[in-house]
């Protein structure tokens, strides 16, 4: 009996001791932070990281941290500076700092993505959005988000909160805008379209102008001509009277009138050998 009773004895301890040994043992995975609790307060110890720890089982516990890139995406509302009602869809990834996990569960808790940064989203676009007009958040899109993203990661930033990006999704405006501004660009369309039928025309009136500027041009050149020849008869006439008859041979055929009046003198005084091999024999 008594060594039964041992037997016993040893398969509890046994037991016993591989329950404590199986408790006692903590894994932290990768992309994980262990938070090390001492009678359930923060060890002020460092983060505990990937690896396998043995700890008391009876007053120590450990509290694995995610410390990947997750996102956080909501729906925020606020009010342009024109005073219009704006809705933007927001999407914020962020991260845990491995060094900050002991604080990060001690002030805010594994629930801080609703808690938190969910509520630092809404502030920052309200704060951000009321700088801008309705049309600037269209225009200046880039701009704006900056200036969001810079707003949430001061609010993170003291917790221990990593903000890795911030992406506006979407901005939706009162259905009253937005039929504004489809007017307005309808509008500068149709401005556009104005433009370039009145540089068309513009084109083909210069055109106009510049063939009827050539035509006159050619018209007062040819009269410039025809003066300047006026002017040179008009001075070899004031020389010389025969000049006439020397233009008129320069036009002649060669051949004389068959009928002429009996007091008729011809316009060429011929010489007097052309004169006699022109006589009928």
């Amino acid at each position: 009996m008594r060594k039964v009773a041992v037997v016993i004895l040893v398969a509890i301890v046994a037991i016993i001791t591989l329950v404590i040994i199986h408790n006692g043992v903590r894994t932290i995975d990768t992309g994980e932070r262990g938070v090390l609790l001492h009678y359930g307060a923060l060890d002020s110890g460092l983060p505990l990281k990937p690896g396998f720890y043995v700890v008391n089982p009876f007053i120590d516990s450990v509290v694995p941290v995610d410390v990947r890139i997750k996102v956080v995406s909501t729906v925020a509302t606020a009010a342009s500076k024109d005073l219009q009602d704006v809705s933007a869809k927001i999407a914020v990834n962020y991260h845990p700092d491995p060094d900050s996990v002991g604080k990060i569960y001690q002030t805010l808790g594994l629930n801080f993505p609703v808690t938190v940064i969910a509520p630092a989203i809404q502030e920052s676009v309200k704060q951000v959005t009321a700088q801008y007009t309705a049309e600037q958040l269209i225009t200046k899109r880039d701009e704006v988000k900056n200036k969001i993203e810079n707003s949430i990661q001061s609010r993170m930033r003291p917790y221990g909160i990593v903000i890795d990006q911030v992406s506006i999704t979407d901005f939706t405006f009162s259905q009253s805008f937005s039929d504004a501004i489809e007017a307005k660009v309808r509008a500068a369309q149709e401005v556009l379209t104005e433009q370039n039928v009145l540089q068309k025309t513009k084109i083909i009136a210069e055109q106009k102008v510049a063939t009827a500027s050539g035509n006159r041009n050619s018209t007062i050149q040819e009269a410039q001509g025809k003066a300047e020849s006026i002017r040179i008869i008009q001075e070899q006439l004031a020389k010389s009277p025969l000049y006439v008859q020397y233009l008129v041979a320069s036009e002649w055929d060669g051949q004389l009138p068959k009928i002429m009046g009996a007091n008729t003198d011809p316009l060429i005084t011929l010489p007097s050998t052309i004169a006699n091999l022109s006589a009928p024999r």
